[in-house]
């Protein structure tokens, strides 16, 4: 997993620095819908999903001659679940850092108005996480607290997926709703984990020439 990682930073700083003319750099940030998926817990646990958030530095490099751009860049990404057990309630929260891949495909609609579809791979590295439960515990016990989570007991920090997106561009605004799907199982134990996604974001982008300018004034 630490070679796919390094394999696709590579990639991602050779595609980002490969020419300046022509690309275009924005910060994206938003709201996380975050859920899991699998065999965990055996059928005896409920699952929901938490609230997260998201914030991004992306590149658009220009495929010359070709409707599409490659996207890349780094991506803070705040995942996790809601569970519920035997009366105890869970909400857990896990910062990722991604790199993404994505092969991205503009339309025009009117002046200044362009909508898109991006798609493509992305490497995680969870950075922290941590949980919040309370409840009355098979109706004896109350029971709450909080933690942080053991990423070398409980959890891989790895985690590999693909996310796709479609979105509207007017002017240099970005409106765009995009689902992550992450392809590894996560989990420690025999159990299978895999994370769910779904980011509804809103950025701003600029041409490259005009922030070098800018910062030349």
């Amino acid at each position: 997993m630490k070679r796919t990682l390094c394999i696709v930073l590579a990639m991602s700083i050779t595609l980002w620095g490969k020419a300046l003319t022509g690309q275009t750099v924005g910060i994206y940030g938003g709201v996380n819908n975050a859920s899991i998926r699998g065999t965990e817990g055996g059928g005896l646990i409920e699952y929901g999903s938490v609230v997260g958030m998201h914030l991004s530095i992306l590149s658009e490099i220009p495929l010359q001659g070709r409707p599409y751009v490659f996207e890349t860049g780094l991506r803070w990404s705040v995942k996790g679940f809601h569970a519920q057990a035997f009366g105890l309630t869970i909400d857990v929260w896990l910062h990722y850092l991604e790199v993404p891949i994505l092969l991205k495909r503009y339309w025009d609609f009117f002046d200044h108005v362009r909508g898109y579809l991006s798609v493509g791979p992305y490497v995680g590295m969870g950075s922290k996480g941590y949980f919040i439960y309370s409840g009355t515990f098979l109706g004896l016990f109350e029971l709450g607290g909080d933690g942080t989570i053991d990423w070398d007991d409980a959890l891989k920090r790895y985690d590999v997926g693909m996310s796709c997106s479609a979105g509207l561009q007017i002017r240099r605004y970005h409106f765009a709703v995009s689902y992550d799907l992450g392809v590894i199982n996560v989990d420690k134990s025999s159990d299978e984990i895999y994370h769910n996604v779904w980011r509804f974001s809103l950025g701003y982008a600029l041409p490259m020439e005009e922030l070098i300018e800018g910062r030349r004034k």
